[in-house]
């Protein structure tokens, strides 16, 4: 339920913000949430990943490109992530 609550409110805050170019950076903040934590302190892998998703739907619909996708006809699939950790997470 929690993933589905973060995809509405992604797709909320997308069409209610300014939009930006193809060439210009995207930023989408989030919370890190008790149940995105695993037992070592860490964000789980698989939420991390699902964040990156929710955050390439924040980028679609905010460069337009999810109106001419649905114009046409198509859909737009996440190939492959990759990442390096920057800054570890700390627990308050």
């Amino acid at each position: 339920m929690n993933l589905y609550f973060r995809l509405v409110l992604t797709i909320i805050r997308a069409l209610l913000s300014e939009k930006v170019r193809c060439d210009e950076n995207s930023v989408s903040k989030w919370r890190v949430l008790p149940n995105d934590i695993d037992a070592y302190g860490h964000m789980n892998n698989g939420r991390y990943l699902t964040l990156l998703g929710l955050a390439a739907i924040d980028a679609v619909i905010r460069t337009g490109l999810f109106e001419i996708l649905s114009e046409e006809g198509l859909s737009l699939h996440l190939g492959s992530v990759s990442g390096a950790v920057a800054k570890t997470s700390q627990i308050v």
